[in-house]
């Protein structure tokens, strides 16, 4: 059975002053105030006055006042200082986002409060005055759930790894491998399909990224190449949720990459080239 630990108290510490000058012994003391004997030896080796000599030299009002100033006070909250809520103010009305304004304060050694932080200041504002959400990017006026924030980026049904696909695909041995990825541009999407022994490039104009759109523009580009084909490779994006469908029409292996696979991203070391 555990004891439950308690501080010793002003009245505690006037008997102990009394019970020094009788002379009696720590232990004794201890048993007095119904205490643990390390408790009694330690408040006289904190709260004595070093320079005075026996039997004066713990004193309960002293010892009081050493306890008090030791005493634990948890720091205040950055959003109760000034300055940064006037930091937070002035950054914000000026188009900075809350990563940008965390990350520039710890670059200079400014007192701010962490992304999050700042997110749970501004929701927690009142709207009578500034409407602080009105600076924000998407200008959410509640916090967003983030319900699917320990899932994966992207939740395919029946995917295949790209750990799955032939040797000779990550070598690049043979023509017809292809891998497929998608652009946004300023009116739509941009589809690349790029044969990874020779680098060729198939690029296809797309109004939306919808699955169903990605899997008839591969068809479509591909059909004059229909045999050829070996294995299909995208990305884990579910533009790309219909890559199984798309290689069982052609009898192809269809994968999808994953984000620490090695050799991958043909596709966009090309338009990062060109």
């Amino acid at each position: 059975m555990t004891s439950k630990f308690t501080h010793l108290s002003r009245g505690q510490r006037y008997q102990i002053e009394a019970l020094l000058a009788t002379g009696i012994s720590q232990t004794a003391i201890a048993g007095i105030l119904g205490v643990n004997r390390s408790t009694v030896s330690r408040e006289l080796r904190r709260n004595s006055v070093r320079s005075a000599k026996p039997p004066d030299r713990y004193k309960a009002a002293n010892a009081q006042s050493f306890a008090e100033k030791r005493a634990y006070r948890p720091p205040k909250s950055k959003s109760c200082n000034g300055d940064v809520v006037r930091r937070m103010s002035f950054l914000l009305k000026r188009d900075r986002s809350p990563e940008q304004i965390a990350a520039c304060c710890a670059l200079k050694g400014l007192a701010m409060l962490s992304t999050e932080g700042i997110y749970l200041w501004i929701y927690a504002q009142p709207r009578t005055g500034v409407d602080y959400t009105s600076f924000l990017r998407r200008h959410h006026r509640k916090r967003r759930k983030r319900r699917l924030s320990k899932q994966p980026r992207t939740i395919i049904k029946d995917r295949t790894s790209i750990h799955g696909r032939p040797e000779e695909v990550a070598l690049q041995a043979r023509f017809g491998d292809v891998e497929t990825d998608l652009v946004k541009c300023a009116n739509g999407y941009l589809l690349t399909i790029t044969e990874r022994k020779s680098l060729f490039n198939f690029i296809v104009k797309l109004p939306n990224k919808e699955a169903a759109t990605i899997q008839n523009a591969i068809t479509r580009t591909l059909e004059p190449w229909k045999g050829r084909i070996h294995s299909i490779t995208s990305d884990n994006g579910t533009e790309f949720a219909c890559q199984k469908a798309v290689g069982a029409r052609w009898g192809c292996h269809g994968t999808l990459q994953t984000p620490t696979a090695p050799n991958n991203g043909v596709a966009t070391r090309t338009k990062t080239a060109s």
